[in-house]
């Protein structure tokens, strides 16, 4: 798109009234809804299906942005991208563990042990996050580009200008 350079600065103008006057408050609670919901989500359609499907990850970045942008009245900038960043970051991680733990209960149910712990210790839950990232190495990839969704919904948008090359 090629803007004269009027309409370059009225744009500008208009994109940077994006970032004023941001409803934080409701940013966090709506990006907060919206990371538990997806996380939830992801959450069921691990348990419910056998399959561990980390393209979702991505859909958690995405929602999870949408709301914190929403919540802030449409507006961008500022602290909102990380306000989505750390929720989007949040989601993943309680699902992840959330997975974690479902896949030990279903361990413990075929070897005959009466009940799985209801929190994994720590060293035992990295452990098997990392046997997570092993058998599904695309697991790191899917969570940046959900981490990155997060911080570029709601991130503010400006004009770029580039130089014209003479001929």
């Amino acid at each position: 798109l090629v803007l004269c350079s009027d309409c370059a600065a009225r744009l500008d103008r208009t994109l940077a009234l994006e970032s004023q006057g941001a409803n934080v408050p409701l940013a966090v609670i709506l990006g907060t809804g919206a990371a538990v919901a997806a996380a939830a989500a992801w959450y069921a359609v691990t348990a419910l299906t056998p399959t561990y499907i980390g393209v979702i990850a991505v859909a958690v970045g995405w929602l999870v942005g949408q709301a914190v942008v929403f919540g802030a009245g449409r507006k961008r900038g500022g602290v909102l991208s990380w306000i989505s960043v750390a929720l989007a970051v949040c989601a993943l991680g309680v699902a992840q563990i959330l997975t974690l733990r479902y896949a030990t209960a279903q361990a413990v149910s075929e070897a005959t042990v009466t009940q799985a712990p209801l929190v994994l210790p720590p060293d035992q839950t990295l452990r098997l996050l990392w046997e997570l990232i092993k058998a599904s190495p695309l697991t790191p990839l899917f969570w940046g580009i959900a981490i990155w969704e997060a911080y570029a919904i709601p991130r503010s948008r400006r004009v770029r200008r580039y130089r014209r090359e003479s001929a």
